[in-house]
């Protein structure tokens, strides 16, 4: 049963995908219908190999979405159908936040920005900083997409910390970063709304936000040293090991190159 549902939803999930693809480049409206109903079969099909454990979120928020569609009278049949429609816009970002990991991975950019800004970044709290600075710039471009992916970038950086208090110090700081971005990036549909809505004007919100949000940096990377003493660990030593390996690195391509060269020139 499990492994038929697994196929149902791979089917299905697929299916829409060419679907979104299909209505976006012909811009017919009349695929709309076939394309919620193919988002309903895989999200239904979906818990039938899902844990519960994993589950119990997106069941969650179903709920609540029943709640607040009955309370307002609307139409549960339209704003289901609808509701599948726009979150196949979606797909387009979920694709685009892997591709750009792997160019990511092709060549070490990450760490030539880093061993570039390390002395910016060679302690806890500058990289605490830093990686909320880089997920605040990152979301203009990518929403919510900026979590996983710097994420990965921060993670292959740190690849030999482990443990709860890297978790916590990964984590914090990248969905601390994201949900300051709520009060200035013009990206995100919460902002852009809030500011139509009020009338208020865009630039200004824009500043004043940007403002409240230097502030939220400012006492996140404050709480960060307090939860770095509350688990006991000096997390500098760790960064400043990772970023020596990095320099060591450098210099060994440096010495190789060089080899190449002088060699080049006996011949």
């Amino acid at each position: 049963m499990v492994q038929l549902a697994t196929r149902g939803y791979t089917l299905f999930i697929s299916l829409y995908v060419l679907m979104h693809f299909i209505g976006s480049l012909t811009g017919g409206e009349e695929l709309s219908t076939t394309l919620s109903l193919l988002g309903l079969a895989a999200f239904i099909t979906g818990y039938f190999f899902l844990p519960l454990k994993q589950a119990w979120i997106s069941i969650l928020l179903v709920v609540i979405a029943l709640i607040v569609h009955i309370s307002a009278g609307t139409s549960l049949i339209q704003a289901s159908m609808s509701g599948f429609t726009v979150m196949s816009g979606l797909i387009s970002l979920l694709l685009i936040v892997p591709m750009i990991s792997w160019v990511l991975e092709e060549k070490p950019y990450i760490e030539s920005v880093i061993n570039f800004a390390q002395k910016l970044l060679n302690t806890s709290r500058k990289f605490y900083f830093g990686m909320m600075v880089i997920t605040q710039i990152i979301s203009y471009f990518l929403l919510f997409g900026s979590i996983p992916m710097v994420y990965g970038m921060i993670n292959d950086f740190l690849s030999n910390q482990k443990g709860e208090v890297w978790e916590n110090y990964k984590g914090t700081a990248l969905l601390r970063g994201f949900s300051l971005t709520t009060l200035w990036v013009v990206s995100i549909p919460s902002f852009i709304f809030a500011v139509e809505a009020l009338g208020a004007s865009l630039g200004l919100s824009i500043l004043q936000g940007f403002f409240i949000s230097f502030v939220g940096i400012l006492l996140s990377v404050l709480f960060s040293y307090f939860q770095e003493r509350h688990y006991g660990v000096d997390l500098t030593a760790g960064i400043q090991e990772q970023l020596a390996k990095i320099a060591e690195q450098k210099n060994r391509r440096r010495k190789g190159t060089g080899t190449h060269s002088n060699s080049a020139c006996f011949l």
